[in-house]
């Protein structure tokens, strides 16, 4: 799962099937300034959620999620 983008963006990984077990997260692994999380995921609904790295920034981002 990864975004793209100018944007600083921060994510966080959810799951399986819960808002509120973190699997991971990250800031800066992909490109530029954008998180990437490589992680062997169990069948399961999950969440992925992302904010700008500063508490009130705002801007745009893509997010993609690869299967490898």
């Amino acid at each position: 799962i990864e975004t793209g983008g100018v944007t600083d963006v921060y994510m966080e990984l959810f799951g399986p099937n819960s808002l509120s077990s973190k699997l991971a997260a990250d800031d800066d692994s992909g490109p530029g300034l954008n998180p990437r999380i490589a992680i062997a995921l169990e069948p399961g609904a999950y969440y992925a959620r992302v904010r700008h790295y500063r508490k009130t920034g705002t801007g745009k981002y893509t997010i993609a999620v690869r299967h490898e």
